[in-house]
């Protein structure tokens, strides 16, 4: 058994003010629509102390919204999402792909030609970006309904998404081999009081592959963050990461 272990934390720095009515770290759930073959999607939404909120959806465990105060106390949301489902399904957006604020993998960034050499074996993946694997392929981690657990520790509030990727999985086209190896996935979500999200990810499997869960795309709206004075940065301390070998 293998463990791969990562860190995540966003900061965002704004004003301090908390309202009565976010004094107390909360979170709320609400339905966000269902897919084509009539699976649900929920949106769970954290709220901290400072009245900070961070709205992530069981589709692809995307960050759909992040509101956040400015200076003057005015909140506003500072990343790029959609709305509705619609937005993230829609043929346009689908096309184009941005991943906006969406969980990455089996295996972040490309993988040239599509396949890659493990232990002395050959593995074929899907060849979505031209004739490499981008992204975990045609259906990423991006494109599936996790389970969500609501969670409360230490005065803050959390959301523990889970899922497994079967052996297979990333070979949708017919003559591929996919990813060798079931690999769970837990990617946990904190909304800590000084207006930090922590954003951890867990990922274990039964068999020799390779994983590479990079820090989730968040697209945030350069001109909003100017003028709202807000400071967003990362930190990712990966371990035991295997990366694939060309043919």
């Amino acid at each position: 058994m293998r463990v791969l272990c990562s860190v995540l934390v966003v900061c965002i720095l704004g004003v301090g003010a908390a309202s009565a009515s976010a004094a107390t770290p909360r979170i709320q759930k609400a339905g966000f629509g269902a897919l084509a073959d009539g699976t649900a999607v929920d949106k769970y939404t954290l709220t901290n102390r400072l009245g900070m909120k961070v709205s992530i959806l069981t589709y692809g465990g995307i960050l759909q919204s992040i509101r956040v105060p400015d200076r003057r106390g005015r909140m506003a949301n500072v990343t790029l999402g959609f709305k509705d489902l619609a937005g993230y399904t829609s043929p346009e957006y689908v096309k184009s792909n941005p991943y906006f604020g969406a969980i990455i993998g089996r295996y972040g960034n490309r993988i040239g030609n599509a396949r890659f050499v493990l232990d002395g074996k050959t593995y074929t993946v899907d060849m979505n970006n031209g004739p490499n694997s981008l992204h975990g392929g045609f259906k990423g981690f991006d494109k599936v309904v996790w389970a969500a657990t609501p969670m409360k520790q230490r005065g803050t509030v959390a959301l523990k998404l889970t899922r497994r990727s079967p052996a297979g999985e990333g070979g949708t086209t017919p003559g591929t081999t996919g990813y060798p190896g079931n690999l769970d996935v837990t990617v946990v979500y904190t909304l800590e009081n000084d207006n930090r999200l922590r954003i951890d990810y867990t990922a274990t499997t039964d068999a020799p592959t390779v994983v590479n869960l990079p820090t989730t795309r968040t697209s945030t709206s350069a001109a909003r963050a100017r003028a709202r004075s807000t400071t967003i940065s990362s930190r990712s301390t990966p371990t035991a990461t295997r990366r694939p070998t060309r043919p």
